[in-house]
């Protein structure tokens, strides 16, 4: 996957990390190990959203803007499906459940977390 930003809102989004606040064990893909470092998946399969790395009844993904299923972007989306752990600093979690959006970055493979107001930007 080449570089660039996705951006993640929305009430599914502040819901799912609302819980996140809250769980204590988190999953490590593609091993049967579990952490207390809080974190969810970002996954890309036809799509590209986050999903939730804890146990919960909640299995509803937030897909990132303009990449839901069948959009003209997800069909851009180059190479092979994968799931990461994105790690969630205290301070993330708190910006998103204040409203704030979350805003990932990726280049030479490695993902950088952002939060950014929704008022300081434009329209998408």
């Amino acid at each position: 996957m080449e570089g660039g930003r996705y951006r993640f809102s929305g009430e599914t989004l502040r819901k799912m990390i609302m819980e996140v606040q809250q769980a204590t064990q988190f999953k490590v893909p593609y091993e049967q190990e579990w952490t207390e470092d809080k974190a969810v998946f970002i996954v890309k399969d036809g799509g590209l959203y986050l999903f939730p790395s804890h146990v919960t009844e909640n299995k509803q993904p937030v897909y990132a803007h303009g990449f839901e299923p069948r959009s003209l972007f997800s069909r851009m989306l180059d190479g092979s499906d994968f799931i990461e752990r994105i790690h969630l600093s205290d301070r993330v979690l708190n910006r998103i459940h204040d409203g704030w959006e979350l805003v990932l970055g990726i280049e030479d493979d490695a993902w950088c977390v952002h939060t950014e107001r929704r008022s300081m930007r434009g329209s998408v």
